[in-house]
């Protein structure tokens, strides 16, 4: 389909590069067309309330990705020296971001000063090199060591986090630099030491593995949330008069109280080592009864586990008792007793693995 774009040319990295610095010098004769149409006014004309809302409807563009471009724009016609540098393709849009970023009201004077030594760094830089390069002209400018800077970066940290209909949870984490390099940190490590002898999950899995085990670490330790060594609690709520002629367990609500329902494989899993709290309703939300919270498997059998096992039972296996959660082998659902004979450590792979088989095995 792009073949007759080529023209004649010979496909080389050379005509590529020629052909983006093209594109850059037309998107600085862009950008300067942009900063003339809103420096006087011109959108007023054309029955708009901002210059970005009437490019936003005429470019078809987001607002927010306009309002980029009218900032950069705007500096950038203060900026003549970096400008001419993005109109003659001698530096990127990049390029150009980076060093207009840095230019606030209060660093304006002393950035036009520095702008022909920052344009010849941009020239042999990669744009995240030049970022560094710039950061530190800015620091020694502001006079505060980069107090300043590292405030407005920590300021704009954030984790946007939510639950998709199909019950999948996505989430959107920007953070500083130093959160992001403690978040990086324990994410390659966890990774590292959750690698697998047979792995077969992606990088993006695999990562996403590590968060999971993390928070679940903190979470089985205690060190978030009220109580040590907390597991999965399992709320149990039945209401008598729509049920009082059926099971009991087979018609309990499994909830999670983030993503909703829980299958009936995930249910089994959760309970084989969890808090359980028994509430009987009648009707639309009348609480009958609240049972007494219970461990399903006392301290010392848990203890006594550890020691016999040691590690993850599963063959082949030796990820350690830190890693891992006990196994009802006769599940308590089925009559299973909670007994150091009908228990197991698993790893929390091979913990999710056995529930998949025996789901599997059970059939629909």
């Amino acid at each position: 389909m792009f073949a007759s774009l080529l023209g004649s040319d010979e496909l080389t990295v050379g005509v590529i590069a020629e052909r983006r610095r093209e594109i850059d010098a037309a998107e600085a004769a862009w950008l300067a067309l942009v900063a003339a149409y809103e420096r006087p006014g011109e959108w007023r004309a054309d029955g708009y309330g901002s210059a970005a809302a009437a490019l936003a409807s005429e470019c078809h563009m987001t607002e927010g990705a306009v309002r980029a471009h009218v900032e950069l724009a705007r500096t950038l016609d203060e900026m003549p020296v970096v400008a001419q540098a993005f109109a003659a393709g001698d530096v990127s849009r990049q390029h150009a971001a980076v060093i207009a970023k840095a230019c606030t009201p209060e660093r304006a004077g002393a950035l036009l000063e520095l702008a022909p030594t920052l344009v010849a760094a941009a020239t042999r830089m990669h744009p995240r090199e030049l970022s560094s390069v710039v950061q530190h002209a800015v620091d020694r400018l502001d006079g505060d060591g980069g107090e300043a800077s590292d405030e407005a970066l920590r300021a704009r940290r954030g984790v946007r986090a939510s639950t998709r209909i199909d019950r999948m949870v996505t989430s959107d984490v920007l953070l500083d630099p130093e959160g992001g390099e403690v978040y990086l940190t324990a994410l390659t490590a966890e990774m590292q030491r959750d690698r697998r002898k047979d792995e077969t999950r992606t990088a993006l899995q695999r990562r996403g593995d590590a968060l999971v085990n993390i928070c679940r670490r903190s979470l089985d330790e205690g060190s978030v949330g009220g109580t040590r060594k907390a597991r999965p609690h399992i709320t149990l709520v039945v209401d008598l008069e729509k049920h009082a002629e059926r099971a009991l367990l087979g018609y309990a609500r499994a909830e999670a109280a983030h993503t909703g329902h829980v299958s009936e494989n995930t249910l089994r899993r959760l309970t084989c080592d969890c808090s359980i709290s028994r509430i009987l309703t009648a009707g639309k939300g009348e609480i009958l009864d609240v049972g007494r919270v219970t461990r399903t498997i006392p301290p010392a059998i848990s203890g006594a586990l550890v020691v016999r096992d040691r590690h993850c039972s599963a063959p082949g296996c030796d990820r350690p008792s830190g890693r891992c959660e006990a196994h009802h082998v006769w599940h308590w659902e089925d009559g299973g007793p909670t007994s150091l004979e009908n228990l197991e450590l698993l790893c929390w792979h091979h913990h999710h693995e056995a529930h998949k088989h025996d789901a599997q095995r059970r059939g629909p």
